[in-house]
């Protein structure tokens, strides 16, 4: 069974339309997640792939091609030299653009859906950290954020659309002690069941990567 990772990819606003039809046509799956600064604080949209690494040569090909550098002007500036003779450099001429990749190694991969699959992705766990991205369908979100955070597990919530599962979603970011991984997955597979008993979600409910975390720093 071949390594995954898991692609972050950020992008300009200008090269996205390009940059995601060149993926889909490759039958690399896409997910988009709007974003900002990185890019001389400008708006910008960040991507994601799960891509067996094998695969990981070809989005950064696809991404070179769609993914233009740009010439644009840094607005002048009022320096102050003395109390009532401010100097103002000139606009100053910049390149941006191009792509910030990054290439996570997944621990494994599970998607919540009717039976669950699980599949280890057999990336060494080389240290006791993981970072649990899941995808999952905006019904379910309340409840997996409420059980999530009663059992003292911290979630960041952000919003997505399109790519593993093709409609509005939400991404949810929990650290976690690698031991605690299977727990986190339990309830968010019991949430699941929960709301699905109730006929208000499709039958592809959650995509859950475990990332390996080489470093935590805590600021």
């Amino acid at each position: 069974m071949p390594n995954y990772s898991l692609i972050l990819a950020v992008i300009q606003l200008q090269d996205e339309d390009s940059a995601i039809s060149a993926l889909t046509n490759a039958g690399l799956g896409v997910t988009r997640m709007g974003s900002t600064g990185g890019f001389l604080e400008t708006g910008n949209v960040t991507l994601l792939m799960q891509l067996e690494d094998t695969q990981v040569e070809q989005a950064i090909a696809l991404l070179k091609k769609t993914c233009v550098e740009r010439t644009t002007l840094i607005n002048a500036t009022a320096v102050l030299t003395t109390p009532t003779a401010p100097y103002f450099f000139s606009p100053t001429e910049v390149v941006v653009g191009g792509a910030i990749m990054f290439v996570l190694p997944i621990r494994r991969v599970v998607r919540m859906s009717n039976p669950r699959q699980d599949q280890v992705a057999h990336h060494d766990a080389i240290n006791e950290t993981s970072l649990m991205l899941v995808i999952v369908h905006d019904a379910l979100v309340p409840n997996i954020i409420s059980d999530l955070t009663n059992a003292n597990y911290r979630v960041t919530r952000i919003s997505t659309t399109g790519g593993f599962m093709r409609q509005g979603n939400t991404t949810l970011l929990i650290g976690v002690v690698s031991s605690q991984a299977d727990d986190v997955l339990n309830r968010i597979e019991s949430a699941c069941r929960t709301k699905d008993a109730k006929n208000a979600t499709p039958k592809s409910q959650a995509t859950i990567f475990e990332l390996a975390v080489e470093r935590l720093v805590r600021i």
